[in-house]
């Protein structure tokens, strides 16, 4: 059984496509000579520039400008003179372009790892990425294109790099989900506001402390969705601590509204409270508002039935 680390609470059902480190062992490639060696080195960083530059225009227009400072962020890395003249002075001193990318980029890799401030560290990851796209262009290791894996699949990587999750093919936006969660908190609020306003004397009261607890349930809702579409580009070492962060946050500011509500007095903390409910109600509603909205929009669902329990992919083989 395969163990892993999951980023945020909650599951995910679908096939399973495992992604296997790609190959890259390049202890039988020999020496050519100096020109030849820094010419694949050149190659190799003009096709991984004008990859990444294709990739992170794909991403502008479908995560935004923000997803995509990552990978252009890569470009910029790798044309920084020291690290290109670095990898030169290598293959000067003998050592065939593979070797020249790793040792300098394992360089760039140790001396991120090694600082204090964790934004810092995590750009050894980027490095690494880097590393990895140079030896599979100057190997010839032809990779997997995952844009190509079915809608509802469960990636499984040791690592699933800016460049990978660049090319996951968004089919199904997390908004859908997210709007499934609207309906159910407005059904369930309004279920709430009708009901309870039978039984109460103050009835504009009540319903100003009922929508106000909607409202929160809506912020709560919106604010899960946007940490966990940011968070999960942060990798094993930031997310963790990002979602934590953003928890709190979220806490302290519907704590913070409900203490408002309570203080002043403008409407019915109880009705907000079970207002603010409906956010969990909404989870439970899913499944029918799901259903409602395939009616309504036409939605297919993420993933087929009947698929099968696992499916691996290497990234060295694209069959």
């Amino acid at each position: 059984m395969l163990k892993g680390i999951g980023a945020s609470q909650g599951y995910g059902i679908g096939k399973a496509v495992i992604i296997n480190d790609m190959n890259t062992d390049y202890s039988n490639i020999e020496y050519s000579n100096e020109e030849n060696e820094k010419a694949r080195l050149k190659n190799a960083v003009e096709s991984f520039t004008a990859e990444t530059n294709k990739l992170a225009e794909q991403l502008k227009k479908s995560a935004g400008e923000k997803e995509a400072e990552i990978l252009e962020g890569h470009i910029v890395m790798l044309r920084d003179p020291f690290m290109i003249s670095q990898m030169e002075e290598n293959i000067s001193a003998g050592a065939v372009a593979e070797k020249a990318v790793d040792t300098v980029c394992q360089m760039f890799i140790d001396m991120f790892s090694a600082a204090a401030d964790e934004l810092t560290r995590q750009r050894a990851s980027d490095v690494k990425d880097i590393r990895d796209s140079l030896l599979q262009k100057l190997l010839g290791v032809k990779t997997v294109d995952i844009s190509t894996v079915p809608a509802g699949s469960v990636l499984v990587a040791g690592d699933l790099t800016p460049s990978m999750t660049g090319k996951i093919k968004k089919t199904v936006k997390i908004d859908r989900t997210l709007s499934e969660l609207f309906a159910g908190i407005l059904l369930y609020g309004v279920i709430c506001e009708t009901v309870g306003i039978f039984f109460v004397k103050n009835k504009i009261y009540y319903t100003i402390g009922a929508w106000y607890g909607i409202l929160l349930a809506v912020f709560m809702a919106w604010h899960m969705w946007r940490s966990l579409d940011r968070g999960l580009d942060l990798g094993e070492a930031g997310a963790p601590k990002y979602f934590a962060r953003a928890n709190s946050i979220r806490y302290f500011v519907v704590a913070a509204a409900y203490i408002i509500l309570a203080i002043l007095d403008f409407g019915s903390p109880v009705a907000a409270f079970f207002t603010i409910l409906s956010l969990k109600a909404a989870a439970y509603l899913q499944p029918l508002t799901h259903k409602c909205f395939k009616k309504l929009f036409g939605w297919e669902d993420v993933f087929p039935p009947g698929i099968p329990d696992e499916e691996v992919v290497n990234k060295t083989d694209a069959s």
